[in-house]
């Protein structure tokens, strides 16, 4: 019983105060039988957070092949209280470089549609089957105090490891308040980056900034997920 376990057998007997190490391990019972299992068996399949940047005056924020790796399959993107410094209405873009983050496509490869309204119910659509960059929201950011925005972005094998000639594909979801009348908007869609002859071509960076100025505040977080 409880009184015959001695309290020095829980290393520390306090909880964990972060997330446990690979091979932190877990007691299950198998059909009765306890087994142990580290960690890292049991985390397969759910997002880790790879790295958190926060925006402070920043021209943009770009994620690199330091984070985009082989070590995850799919990826997902958390823009949480974006605001520009430039006032009059931002668009938030998105680019992707195939070289790590040394450079990013700028070329009319860019293929997205979105649909969204605003709280007087009015439906919204924007859509490009060859533009310079992905287009995150259909209503542009306020730069107002307040006027802040948060998107939520899941990247599909944009390293193509499945190998089998498929154009990066991402979907997508937005809700700012926007520039004209500091009423909230909400966006869904998703994009391509159909580059001719690119099918097979790694997407290892990533670079979000404003239309033009730059991100006053708000944070972005990269979350890898193992196949």
């Amino acid at each position: 019983g409880s009184s015959q376990i001695a309290a020095e057998m829980i290393t520390g007997t306090t909880a964990l105060t972060s997330k446990p190490d690979d091979t932190d391990e877990f007691l299950i019972s198998d059909a009765g039988t306890l087994k142990r299992i580290d960690y890292s068996l049991v985390k397969d399949g759910a997002f880790t957070k790879l790295i958190t940047t926060t925006a402070s005056n920043s021209s943009a924020i770009e994620f690199t092949s330091t984070y985009l790796t082989t070590t995850y399959q799919d990826y997902m993107v958390v823009c949480s209280g974006l605001r520009p410094a430039t006032d009059g209405g931002q668009d938030l873009y998105m680019r992707v470089s195939v070289d790590g983050g040394s450079s990013f496509k700028s070329g009319n490869d860019y293929v997205f549609g979105l649909d969204g309204e605003d709280e007087s119910s009015e439906f919204e659509t924007e859509s490009s089957d060859g533009a310079a960059q992905f287009t995150l929201n259909n209503n542009q950011f306020g730069a107002s105090t307040g006027e802040v925005g948060s998107t939520t972005l899941h990247l599909f094998d944009p390293l193509n490891q499945n190998s089998d000639n498929q154009y990066f594909h991402f979907t997508m979801s937005t809700v700012n308040l926007n520039a004209s009348s500091a009423t909230m908007s909400q966006s869904h869609g998703g994009g391509s980056y159909q580059e001719s002859g690119s099918e097979d071509d790694p997407i290892n960076g990533l670079q979000f900034k404003f239309a033009s100025g730059n991100i006053s505040s708000g944070k972005i977080t990269l979350y890898g997920r193992k196949a």
